[in-house]
């Protein structure tokens, strides 16, 4: 059996507060899922500008597409080209569900791409699944 890591950290890019509410409280109903840390940012520059002052990277990061000053996709992008963050996990948890946005992503090197559910219950169902997925069973590069 794989057991968690002793630490994790999530960043999460989003600007919709009740989007961040609501993985927030997904993730705590998974009682069992302790061992991480989840960090929200609000726009894409200071994302940016995050991952350029911190030496603790985090293991995943959770990406909105629609955030506001620097979009998601240029986000992306920048995280990829780049040798100190390149390794890190990205998953796509955006709005969108149109076909060009979701090969963008995976072209531009993200690990996943879901569209947000609508309503509480499928929302909560997609984040838990993310998190049993991405949290629990996953190995990341230290």
């Amino acid at each position: 059996a794989l057991h968690s890591p002793l630490y994790l950290a999530c960043l999460l890019v989003e600007d919709n507060p009740s989007d961040v509410r609501l993985l927030k409280r997904a993730l705590a109903l998974m009682k069992d899922l302790t061992t991480h840390t989840l960090i929200v940012i609000d726009d894409g520059e200071q994302a940016a500008n995050y991952f350029n002052t911190t030496e603790d990277l985090p293991d995943l990061i959770i990406l909105d597409l629609n955030v506001p000053k620097v979009d998601g996709k240029a986000l992306l992008t920048q995280l990829k080209g780049r040798k100190r963050t390149k390794h890190i996990p990205v998953i796509i948890l955006t709005t969108s569900d149109v076909y060009h946005d979701v090969k963008d992503a995976y072209d531009h090197g993200a690990a996943a791409f879901v569209s947000k559910p609508i309503g509480l219950r499928d929302f909560t169902c997609a984040v838990q699944s993310l998190g049993a997925f991405w949290l629990r069973s996953v190995r990341y590069k230290k």
